[in-house]
């Protein structure tokens, strides 16, 4: 039996390649975003939050739910994020930020 996370993921995941397409240009599995301004680069990281996509959180340079929750306090987006973390190969965390 397939669980209702898996279904879900695999129902979204042509909508969500299609809509990463695009928004900017896919990099195998990282999506790399060209954007002209922060209005710009808040209207595209609002549209892959409702798209429910993961924002990578930790690691050593600036990160995707690092920029967001930057934009956030600026008040050019809102709301919150699914923040991923890896502890270790293989080893996910996701977390609303």
């Amino acid at each position: 039996m397939v669980d209702e996370r898996e279904r879900i993921d695999s129902d979204v995941a042509p909508i969500l390649q299609r809509e990463l397409e695009l928004a900017g240009t896919l990099v195998g599995s990282v999506a790399v975003v060209p954007f002209g301004d922060r209005s710009e680069l808040a209207r595209l990281l609002t549209r892959l939050q409702t798209l429910d996509v993961p924002f990578l959180d930790g690691g050593p340079s600036w990160t995707a739910a690092a920029v967001f929750q930057w934009m956030r306090q600026e008040g050019l987006v809102e709301g919150s994020i699914n923040g991923i973390f890896w502890s270790n190969p293989g080893s996910s965390e996701l977390r609303k930020i």
